[in-house]
């Protein structure tokens, strides 16, 4: 890795202490962000990895958690720093459905009702400021104002609990769509992954990051102390922020989420091909589910085929509690469940709920000495935007600092 060196800092700054809590993507970025600028004593207090993960099996590459990165400027040039080789999602990763009307489809509208949505869907194209999320204003409450009833039935409500959880009369609108209308330099340019999954990309930031000075430091709970020679950047989840931190996060909720990758025969694949599937409301717990082999070529062997079902955490907790998954599958796509290997995975208090409580908690964060906040509770929603923001977080936190002296 290269220093930055258009940034003008004090070299008795870049012996500032840098004391970074958890090493998940959030703690890695910050991390590199700040060797980039120069800084010499950089060090990362862990007690676990990252929810992101990949196994290597025999069937293909099954992921634990995400399974792709939105791509942008920043990690773009993150990845050619390491010079880490990447790939995109196939021709068909641009194919989502919505499960209605007892299929899968692409758009869950008639032309008429479409027709009649057509000035709800220009104002969100143009990004109207009318359609601006207000403070504290939950999904249901945005939608009723802004896109009526019926696109917030049949897209906004089932999208948003698919890839959130959690029922959108919770959600914060604030949090979860003020990017749509955010001015962007670049359109995205697509999800990419790796031949060796997720956990391939947090390894090689891992390594290149200790190789350059970077010191990893496995700590219990219990010892975890406030470093106050330096800067303290907190990159924990909400509920496992250190002891010595003074404001409370306990209001901020978490949701628990299982994943069960299947490997089917190709005969006995789903009657669609593409990124996935989202459901409504069923009491299956069932959210999504993801076609692998449909997006990567390394996802299953020839013949075979691999979904990634996301279900409710709170309903399944256990590899032998999917019965109901599997009966779902055959009863709404008509197709044999049978599989020859399945991987599950639980994780508790996985991700946070993006409520109007978490946003009104962020809201009445109070400053504390020397210490900032970095993670996807922190309203960065997504790997690629956390990578996005890394850089401008650490300048603001030099900024910050400077200002104080």
């Amino acid at each position: 890795m290269k220093h930055n060196t258009s940034v003008s800092i004090s070299k008795n700054s870049l012996r500032l202490p840098i004391h970074i809590y958890g090493s998940g993507i959030s703690g890695l970025v910050t991390a590199y962000n700040f060797y980039k600028l120069g800084f010499l004593d950089i060090n990362i207090h862990t007690r676990g990895r990252g929810v992101i993960q990949s196994l290597l099996t025999e069937d293909g590459v099954v992921e634990l958690a995400a399974n792709s990165i939105l791509q942008n400027t920043e990690v773009t040039n993150l990845l050619n720093e390491f010079e880490i080789e990447y790939e995109y999602y196939s021709s068909l990763g641009k194919k989502k459905y919505i499960f209605f009307g007892e299929k899968a489809v692409r758009w869950p509208l008639s032309f008429l009702e479409t027709f009649k949505s057509v000035p709800s869907l220009i104002k969100l194209s143009l990004k109207s400021q009318k359609m601006r999320p207000k403070e504290f204003e939950t999904i249901d409450e945005w939608s009723k104002r802004t896109i009526g009833s019926l696109l917030s039935e049949r897209l906004f409500k089932i999208g948003l609990k698919g890839i959130y959880g959690p029922n959108t009369g919770d959600l914060s609108a604030s949090l979860c769509l003020s990017s749509l209308f955010e001015k962007r330099e670049e359109a995205s340019k697509g999800s990419i992954s790796f031949k060796k999954g997720m956990g391939s990309f947090i390894k090689v930031l891992e390594n290149e990051l200790s190789l350059s000075g970077v010191k990893f430091h496995n700590i219990d709970k219990d010892e975890v102390q406030n470093q106050k020679n330096g800067i303290s950047v907190i990159c924990t989840p909400a509920h496992s922020v250190p002891s010595f931190i003074k404001n409370d996060f306990s209001k901020i909720d978490y949701h628990s989420i299982s994943i069960v990758t299947y490997i089917h025969k190709e005969e006995d694949r789903l009657p669609f091909k593409g990124f996935g599937c989202l459901f409504d409301d069923n009491e299956e717990g069932v959210l999504g589910v993801i076609l692998n082999s449909d997006l990567f070529d390394n996802r299953a062997l020839k013949g075979s085929i691999s979904e990634t079902w996301i279900l409710k955490g709170d309903i399944y907790k256990d590899e032998y509690s999917l019965g109901p998954v599997e009966k779902f599958r055959s009863d709404k796509f008509k197709v044999s469940s049978s599989y020859s290997q399945r991987y599950f995975k639980h994780w508790d208090k996985a991700f946070p709920v993006y409520s109007i409580a978490l946003e009104r908690s962020l809201k009445d964060i109070k400053k504390e000495s020397n210490i900032y906040f970095f993670g996807n509770w922190t309203g960065r929603i997504g790997i690629g935007r956390l990578i996005e923001e890394s850089p401008k977080f650490v300048r603001e936190i030099l900024r910050d600092m400077s200002n104080k002296r």
